[in-house]
């Protein structure tokens, strides 16, 4: 295993001593042009060649490939400082940094005024008038009841004035939904006007941007990190340092200290798009709109509850005769059943029962429980004088008079009919 390791390192020595082999030859072949580009072509290879041997100088175990490194370092480094020294190739970088600088304050200027619009707007009052709509919208009412078999007409009273509240609740809230839209129109436009914009100006910097692709100085860019500060004190030998220095000081030259500190100090948002839009989504500038759209939703909903409850309502009203019906079909049959031998008794004290338990609505002096309670007296009469002819039946006959006395109890205590 040992040997497989030592192997194993031996051919990632070599590798390494073969990249910069490899990078030297591409400067050196670059560098043959007289052509600007090539040269400047030449110098980032030298910097990358140089940044490899300093990340991976310390890790090459073999002497000989150690020693192989830093003859290959030794020449690049030469061509290194000789590029630097090219008139041709320090203008070149400074045609670089004046199109990236010229990016930089452009889409500065840019975000400048994206920041001035955005401030233009009432932040607080946007927060507010959106609030205030998502309050009405949030707002729920009761269109659900439970009425379905009171037989107190006190209590089906009740559960019905609950429904009038809902429809006048949604009613209420219908008003103010409308009113809301209609008062934060202006502020929304105007949020929405200024949300377009900024969007606008936010393309231009993108658009500034892809107009420089091909010069971008992307993350790490050799021309960034070659002049960098950092990097001069960190990473250049003691005979890169000066002519690194001078290139630094001659880039400043022509473009100024404060323009070039600008592109350097950046970092991945250097031409400013990213701060551009953390700006543009952190005003949220379209929210009350959203909101105000979502209002004509909300009152069509609103008109559907106001229908569903008024179907209530109208359900509601026809519960006493949906009970009236039901009491009248079950003394139909407990009348009859009466009226048998020895049992009748027992049926006749389930309709007395079930007189006792419509006592709530027979003292209402509701008009359909009333003529109920008066239809059952007479029915409930006359079926006692039958049951009185058989003797068999004579305990019958004595619970349904007292039904039928109950029955005129009730009725004679309820008050005007409703």
């Amino acid at each position: 295993m040992a040997e497989l390791t030592d192997e194993a390192l031996s051919e990632i020595d070599k590798d390494i001593v073969a990249s910069l082999e490899k990078c030297g030859l591409a400067a050196i072949r670059l560098s043959e042009h007289e052509e600007p580009d090539h040269l400047t072509a030449a110098l980032e290879t030298c910097f990358l060649a140089l940044k490899v041997h300093h990340a991976f100088e310390e890790h090459i175990d073999g002497n000989g490939e150690r020693q192989e490194a830093r003859n290959q370092v030794a020449e690049i480094s030469k061509l290194y400082l000789e590029l630097s020294g090219n008139t041709e190739v320090l203008d070149t970088l400074v045609y670089l940094y004046r199109k990236n600088s010229g990016l930089v304050e452009s889409n500065s200027s840019l975000l400048c005024q994206i920041v001035r619009a955005l401030e233009a707007v009432d932040q607080s009052e946007l927060d507010s008038m959106t609030k205030s709509i998502q309050g009405a919208l949030a707002e729920r009412v009761k269109t659900s009841f439970n009425y379905e078999g009171i037989i107190d007409p006190r209590a089906l009273g009740a559960v019905v004035d609950e429904m009038q509240d809902s429809i006048h609740a949604i009613e209420t809230n219908i008003t103010e939904s409308n009113e809301l839209y209609g008062s934060t129109q202006q502020k929304a436009d105007f949020a929405v006007n200024t949300h377009q914009t900024v969007q606008t100006l936010l393309t231009e910097m993108k658009t500034n941007v892809e107009e420089v692709r091909d010069d971008l100085f992307t993350t790490r860019h050799f021309a960034c990190d070659m002049i960098d500060e950092a990097v001069i004190g960190g990473f250049y030998s003691r005979e890169l340092r000066p002519i690194a220095l001078n290139t630094r000081q001659y880039i400043v030259g022509h473009i100024g200290e404060e323009q070039v500190t600008a592109i350097l100090t950046e970092g991945d948002d250097r031409y400013l798009t990213g701060r551009a839009e953390a700006v543009i989504a952190k005003s949220d500038l379209l929210r009350l709109q959203a909101q105000r759209e979502r209002v004509d939703g909300h009152l069509s909903d609103s008109s559907g509850w106001i229908q569903e409850v008024n179907q209530h309502l109208s359900n509601a009203g026809q519960v006493p005769q949906r009970n009236a019906d039901q009491f009248r079909s079950s003394a139909s049959t407990f009348h009859v059943l009466s009226y048998c031998p020895l049992f009748g008794f027992i049926f006749a004290l389930m309709f007395l029962k079930k007189v006792k338990a419509f006592a709530a609505a027979f003292e209402s002096g509701h008009q359909i429980y009333e003529d109920l309670g008066t239809e059952m007296i007479v029915k409930t009469e006359k079926l006692r004088k039958l049951n009185a002819k058989l003797v068999i039946n004579y305990p019958a006959s004595m619970v349904l008079a007292q039904a039928a006395k109950q029955l005129g109890s009730y009725i004679g205590s309820s008050g005007p009919s409703q």
